[in-house]
């Protein structure tokens, strides 16, 4: 069967067929990049400790996402830096009236605030080759979000 164009119809189908898989390949890498990269929250740390008395020693949350992200609950402890020793040596400095729940809107940020009696040694011999862990208990991911301070 010919038609006007001058190819027959096996091409035509062959052709329509191709076009229609690439582009749905298209679309599903697309609609994977929305779920997996696009739409999961992105946090970093800064953080500003002092040895003055009566400064506040802060850690700053910076959500780069363009989701919010609603944390239930925090925590900050010191981890050995191998992975051999992870659930021995820790040591868990969250102020005790801390940890509550906040809010971190798109592309913006929070800061958890260290006065004076929420503050804890944070000098090298305070780590002992430890790295100071901030963890993240979320709405939005099943596991916590585990963000290095320093170290």
């Amino acid at each position: 069967m010919e038609l006007v164009i001058g190819m027959s119809f096996d091409r035509v189908q062959l052709w329509v067929g191709t076009v229609g898989g690439c582009l749905a390949i298209v679309l599903g890498v697309v609609k994977l990049w929305e779920t997996f990269l696009k739409d999961r929250p992105r946090l970093r740390t800064s953080y500003s400790f002092s040895t003055a008395p009566g400064d506040e020693d802060t850690i700053t949350i910076f959500n780069i996402s363009p989701t919010p992200v609603q944390v239930i609950n925090w925590t900050l402890q010191w981890e050995p830096k191998g992975w051999r020793h992870r659930e021995r040596g820790k040591i868990d400095v969250t102020p005790d009236d801390g940890g509550g729940a906040f809010k971190i809107g798109p592309r913006d940020s929070y800061v958890l605030g260290f006065d004076e009696r929420d503050k804890f040694d944070w000098g090298y011999r305070a780590s002992e080759g430890r790295r100071l862990t901030l963890t993240l208990y979320t709405f939005v991911t099943r596991k916590p979000i585990r963000l290095t301070v320093s170290g």
